[in-house]
């Protein structure tokens, strides 16, 4: 998949920087990050699950894990089923939901500390391929 990035560019972080300010100090006055604590099966202590949410429709995506907006892919477009996208509903974000984008469905699973079912990344690979992609896929397995 190809983005847009120039590393030459210049970007919010490097205004930060010459600020003085810290990438946690970044982190907390974006208000599309959030840091929460959750419990995980199989483990004694809660863990820190940082993500970043997308805006609504007609905004770049937003990887959830690092934070890139992905210039020209927008939120509510075909390009988004490119994406693995799940919405976090539990309360921990507030009243309402966030959207999180991530590049695969193991992408999330690694983040979030999940395992999704076969069948639920065959849907997505369907969706991101189409029904032929698919299809062949499982014909040949």
């Amino acid at each position: 998949m190809y983005y847009d990035y120039d590393p030459t560019a210049e970007n919010d972080f490097d205004d930060v920087k010459r600020k003085g300010n810290t990438l946690d100090d970044f982190k907390r006055n974006d208000k599309d990050f959030f840091c929460v604590q959750r419990k995980i099966k199989n483990r004694n202590n809660p863990i820190k699950v940082e993500y970043y949410r997308s805006g609504p429709i007609g905004t770049s995506i937003r990887n959830a894990i690092t934070g890139e907006r992905y210039r020209g892919l927008l939120v509510g477009s075909k390009q988004e089923d490119s994406f693995f996208k799940v919405k976090i509903c539990n309360g921990e974000t507030g009243r309402e939901g966030v959207t999180l984008f991530y590049e695969t469905p193991e992408a999330y699973e690694r983040h979030q500390y999940l395992e999704l079912s076969r069948e639920a990344k065959a849907k997505w690979l369907e969706k991101k391929h189409g029904a032929s992609f698919h299809k062949s896929c499982v014909d040949e397995g």
